[in-house]
């Protein structure tokens, strides 16, 4: 938020940037409407208006149910360890959710420690710390599950 140079002045323009994320389009949708009435109401009641503007927008990825299901096999097999399916829906907000949108997609996250391995800040705070060891094990996942999704569907191509 942005407006006002004292904290003893009303300015004239406020300006209030942010992000919206939600992990079903219907939500997303109704929140912008929300938002649009509570912005101009408020603005209203003191006098004022307001200019709403959404200016730009990424969808809610979505993981595609059989494909998630085949690379978990592959990333499993290569690690030795199981997969943690999230027990919430993460949203995520870049260039997978609109490629999502179009062919299927699985979205995985690479864990870079936990609270308990002393990464105590989130990931958009200015004090994250990344533990840089896991980039090796995540190319290696991404170059397994595409090799091994190549072949199973080269062999299906042989078989017809």
């Amino acid at each position: 938020m942005n407006g006002g140079t004292a904290a003893n002045i009303v300015p004239d323009d406020v300006h209030l940037l942010g992000t919206l994320r939600t992990i079903d389009e219907g939500t997303r949708a109704h929140l912008k409407e929300r938002m649009e009435a509570l912005c101009r109401s408020i603005a209203e009641g003191f006098g004022g208006s307001a200019d709403v503007q959404f200016l730009r927008g990424v969808p809610s990825v979505h993981n595609d149910p059989v494909l998630t299901d085949e690379l978990i096999d592959y990333v499993e097999d290569l690690t030795g360890r199981p997969v943690t399916i999230l027990e919430k829906p993460i949203s995520g907000s870049d260039d997978m959710s609109v490629i999502s949108q179009a062919v299927p997609t699985v979205y995985f996250v690479l864990g870079t420690g936990s609270e308990a391995e002393g990464v105590r800040y989130p990931v958009h705070n200015s004090r994250v710390v990344f533990d840089e060891s896991v980039f090796a094990e995540g190319a290696a996942m991404t170059a397994t599950m595409a090799l091994r999704w190549l072949e199973a569907r080269a062999n299906d191509d042989k078989e017809n």
